[in-house]
């Protein structure tokens, strides 16, 4: 009898997990305050059902609902990985704050939902964010089970450069700087990680890491 009682505990702790995962949303907007007018797109995460013009506009939904950080993205390049994956990147300059409690309206334009995760990311080298979803390209990974729901992306838009190469010096700096007893990465990591990233940017190739709900 305890064994089931446990298993049945175990079940419905399962089904929580991946109900807490919510829903995710990109939406387009106009956004208006002070008599100004701002054109962009917004990422939304909520435990809600989302919005539905039946009950309310979206005005109302998007404030009530709101509680992500307040950007707004004038520009993305959008790369498509595969056929139900797909991300965004952004440049630096295209990314502003808003203040919810300033806004008058907010018109909605256009609605994408995508699967809860990191959707946005930033790029600072133009020439490569120039390329995404204009060139074809090479891409590859690097994944652990220890890293649970992280992943790491390859993708060369310089089909002549060697993937392979990059792949393994990635994977020495990851072994390298994974600590196992904690199964972490040390503090040093992401300082090598980003330089080796930006030396990669001069030659069209983008690396980053990824992460998806748990």
């Amino acid at each position: 009898m305890r064994i089931l009682l446990v298993l049945i505990i175990v079940l419905i702790q399962s089904f929580n997990l991946y109900a807490d995962a919510g829903l995710a949303f990109r939406y387009k907007v106009e956004l208006q305050y002070d008599n100004i007018k701002k054109t962009g797109y917004i990422y939304h995460y909520t435990y809600s059902d989302g919005y539905k013009k039946e009950k309310e506009s979206f005005c109302d939904y998007f404030i009530r609902d709101f509680n992500n950080k307040p950007y707004l993205y004038k520009e993305i390049h959008s790369l498509n990985l595969s056929e139900n994956f797909e991300l965004d990147f952004f440049l630096p300059e295209n990314r502003s704050e808003f203040n919810l409690k300033k806004i008058t309206n907010i018109r909605l334009l256009e609605e994408k939902e995508f699967t809860v995760g990191e959707k946005i990311i930033l790029i600072e080298n133009k020439n490569v964010y120039d390329l995404i979803g204009q060139e074809t390209f090479n891409r590859d990974g690097i994944y652990y089970s220890w890293m649970e729901n992280c992943s790491f992306f390859i993708i060369a838009f310089n089909k002549e450069k060697n993937i392979v190469k990059t792949k393994t010096t990635l994977d020495s700096l990851i072994k390298k700087h994974f600590n196992n007893e904690l199964q972490i990465f040390d503090e040093k990591f992401y300082k090598s990680f980003n330089k080796v990233k930006k030396q990669l940017l001069n030659e069209s190739i983008l690396v980053f890491q990824y992460c998806d709900a748990l």
